[in-house]
């Protein structure tokens, strides 16, 4: 049977009314923690056969840490990308409003149109924490309805949460409903944009190999030249950033060593705009990304293939950057946290109830059920290793949040 994935997203901030409100509907349930300090809720109803469950999910620092206005720009972006509908812009807004979350998983899936107890009581709760439901593909009203999905598809009769419509909070909510978005916030990068910066990137990082391949002399500087002008009779220059230009037409040799090292790390972001263009598959989480390879299959130094990129770029889905995104948050979590920690963990389990969570466990690989580099769990691999997989997979973490989030490339953050 399928287990479902769903956020319930809340204006009004409440644990302890979850708990009640669950309770007067279904008693039989189990508490992981304290009427006011609970981590997780525990449902099952039907017969054995029949039997279905739920789990809610509660970590006050989901929406009380620092991240959290992260998470929600992260949502709206992801709303941004579904197709137009009447009612795309006022989710857009709704999303930066949110004051609380829980993550609910539900097994087998939940039945939005039938008879099924776990839809009633989520709905219940999103009723009286004015929420939505937002699943891999559509926001949900409190009564379940579909506000805006991937597909386009909207129901009529869908409304927004009360609160939204009216604009007041009760005296005692005390609730930030005018949240504003921030000033660097920007639209995510359309398909040409996307390219374009592929074959940007491609230039900086061949220009950066030439910059190792020995010391100056003629050849290599006609080598750089020539990388220049072909980048500059493709007419992208709208997609160069402020530093690219510099390194583009910096002889042989005067390049500094850390603009150097940026610009050979340029490839592994490359790899991730390949992968979400459809052009190619992205390499192991623990193997860097090939140079020679990425430029046959962007078209590098080739006008004509270089053309056709720009002409017919297309991104996957809005649900497949969202589950990569997800899945390079959580291995740049791991490496970070064992920086801090360098202990083991279970982090097979972990994935399964992280706040950030669930993750799909299936695009990892583990050993002794925590994270794999190589053949070794993460305490035991090489520290090159460690050091290599920490750099990759910073650098592929900047480009999924760029394509979420846009704004200058060089700028995008990968907080975890």
């Amino acid at each position: 049977m399928a287990v479902e994935n769903l956020t319930l997203f809340c204006l009004r901030s409440n644990p302890e009314g979850v708990i009640q409100t669950v309770k007067k509907l279904h008693p039989e349930l189990v508490i992981a923690g304290t009427v006011r300090d609970w981590s997780k809720v525990s449902i099952a109803v039907g017969k054995s056969r029949s039997r279905k469950s739920m789990m809610l999910l509660h970590d006050p620092e989901v929406y009380e840490g620092s991240s959290w206005m992260k998470q929600l720009l992260q949502l709206q972006q992801t709303l941004a990308r579904y197709p137009a509908s009447p009612h795309r812009a006022k989710a857009m807004e709704l999303a930066l409003s949110f004051n609380f979350a829980l993550t609910v998983q539900a097994d087998p899936e939940l039945n939005w149109n039938g008879k099924d107890e776990r839809v009633a009581i989520l709905k219940a709760l999103a009723q009286s924490m004015d929420g939505v439901f937002h699943t891999p593909t559509t926001l949900r009203s409190a009564e379940g309805r579909v506000l805006i999905s991937s597909q386009g598809e909207h129901d009529p009769k869908a409304r927004f949460p009360e609160m939204m419509e009216s604009g007041l909070a009760s005296d005692d909510d005390d609730l930030e409903l005018t949240k504003t978005i921030p000033a660097k916030m920007h639209a995510p990068p359309s398909s040409l944009q996307v390219a374009k910066r592929c074959l940007v990137m491609m230039a900086i990082s061949a220009r950066a190999q030439l910059e190792q391949a020995g010391h100056a002399n003629a050849s290599l500087n006609h080598r750089a030249q020539q990388i220049a002008a072909w980048l500059k009779g493709l007419h992208i220059d709208d997609a160069l950033e402020p530093d690219d230009w510099t390194v583009l037409q910096s002889p042989i040799s005067h390049l500094g060593s850390q603009d150097t090292l940026n610009a050979m790390w340029y490839l592994e972001g490359l790899a991730v705009l390949a992968w979400a263009l459809g052009r190619s598959t992205l390499p192991a989480y623990d193997e860097m990304a090939d140079a020679s390879t990425l430029q046959a299959q962007l078209g590098f130094m080739e006008e004509d293939q270089a053309k056709a990129l720009l002409s017919t770029a297309k991104l996957r889905p809005p649900s497949e950057l969202d589950g990569m995104q997800k899945h390079l948050f959580a291995l740049h979590w791991r490496l970070r946290e064992y920086r801090i920690q360098p202990q083991p963990m279970n982090f097979r389990a972990f994935l399964k109830e992280c706040w950030f969570g669930p993750v799909d466990v299936s695009l990892f690989r583990f050993v002794d059920n925590d994270l794999a580099l190589g053949t070794h769990p993460i305490h035991e691999a090489p520290k090159t290793l460690f050091e290599q997989c920490v750099s990759t997979i910073m650098e592929r973490h900047r480009a999924i949040n760029w394509l979420h989030w846009g704004g200058l490339y060089s700028e995008t953050d990968t907080p975890t």
